[in-house]
Formats: structure tokens, sequence, C-alpha cells
């Protein structure tokens, strides 16, 4: 079981209730523009943006998604993506999708 961030409006906790709990979840990513990162957070590497559709998520983690410091949910994504030479696992964040 997960705890809920203390400090939060009741949307972003309401999303937190969502997403809690199960693993291997599909999420349809809303943007065109969501980066995909080497963390769950956003200041680790850009491996650039993930298209518009649904992915399925594997594994989940809290992380700082603004510059101001605020945190929020990340989902890491099944498929891994090529960055450096290799394929490498990614996260996106998941505020930027619903839950299918």
């Amino acid at each position: 079981m997960k705890l809920l961030t203390v400090g939060k409006d009741i949307s972003e906790l309401i999303e937190q209730i969502k997403w809690s709990g199960d693993t291997k979840q599909v999420a349809r990513v809303k943007i065109s523009d969501l980066k995909m990162r080497l963390g769950a957070t956003i200041d680790t590497a850009s491996v650039g943006h993930i298209p518009v559709g649904s992915y399925t998520i594997v594994e989940e983690k809290y992380g700082k998604v603004s510059k101001s410091g605020e945190e929020g949910l990340w989902g890491r994504i099944k498929s891994e993506q090529p960055y450096n030479g290799k394929y490498v696992p990614v996260w996106i964040c998941l505020s930027y999708t619903e839950k299918v």
C-alpha cells in the first residue's frame, strides 16, 4: 500500500489513488510532447518524446515533476528505447496520461 503525499490538492490525491496499487497497467498518453526520461524525475536526461497512444506501465515511482520541486507519479513503460547505442528503460510522468 502506498501512502498519499501530504500537501497535495484533492485532484492530485485522486490521481494518486487511481494509479496506486496495480502494476502492469495501461496508460494513454494525452499530449504529443511528453518526454521520456532515464529516471523518475525531471532531473534525468530526456531520450525523446513518446507518441500519443497507449503504453503498458510496469513500475511506478514518485519523483520530481517541476522545477519548483513538486513531486508526482512516474511510470516506467514496458518497451525500452534506444539511447547512446543501447536500449534503456524509460519513464514518463503519469500526470499527462489517463488510466485505460
